[in-house]
């Protein structure tokens, strides 16, 4: 008798834990349906038209960092720029096209001053020469021997073989057939999520040691 009245208290007890978990978990999933999720939109400032230039906050930001970086530190002043997570994605590819319209110019200027002193081929663009059968290969090789300048400059893609001058269709091509390329399992630079259906850049040390 004793030994039914110990196993009854089990059970009664696994019962009661049992009753105690299934309450609280569906109380945490009806609490959690109940809140209301937060908008990505609170989490950015949103910017009215003439209220503030967002071209010269990030002159005055660019300006800075020139002028500071590797030196003591020093407070800058505050800039949108500056804490770059409180903009929105849409406002931000429109500050880093405007960046690279910039630094298109001022590599063209230092290209063309560079050729007329007889230190630079003095073009106002980079060509790249590629041909398509080898894409990846010759794409990686000649963009990794390219100086700072020539990076930044605009580039021209030519298909070797091929006519037709680049207008901007050739260039898009190029890197839509790179990017299909280089995102292969077999090149190992980037991880496929099948589930979340996804590609995201591969950071273990084995790939680094494929790279």
């Amino acid at each position: 008798q004793g030994v039914q009245a110990l196993r009854a208290r089990q059970e009664q007890q696994q019962q009661r834990t049992f009753l105690t978990k299934w309450v609280t978990a569906r109380d945490l999933q009806a609490a959690q349906s109940a809140i209301d999720k937060i908008p990505v939109e609170k989490f950015y400032v949103q910017f009215e038209a003439g209220r503030l230039d967002l071209v010269q906050d990030f002159v005055q930001w660019q300006n800075w960092e020139s002028q500071h970086r590797g030196k003591t530190a020093q407070m800058p002043p505050f800039t949108f720029c500056g804490h770059s997570y409180l903009i929105d994605p849409v406002v931000k590819s429109l500050l880093v096209r405007f960046d690279t319209e910039i630094q298109n110019v001022s590599a063209i200027r230092a290209s063309v001053v560079s050729g007329l002193t007889g230190h630079g081929d003095g073009l106002p663009m980079t060509v790249l020469n590629i041909h398509r059968d080898n894409l990846v290969e010759e794409a990686l090789l000649r963009i990794g021997s390219l100086t700072t300048v020539e990076l930044k400059r605009p580039l021209r893609v030519v298909f070797e073989g091929e006519e037709g001058l680049d207008a901007g269709a050739l260039t898009r091509e190029f890197f839509q057939i790179l990017l299909n390329h280089i995102t292969e399992p077999m090149f190992g630079l980037f991880v496929h999520d099948s589930d979340l259906r996804h590609v995201w850049f591969r950071t273990d040390a084995r790939a680094k040691q494929q790279k």
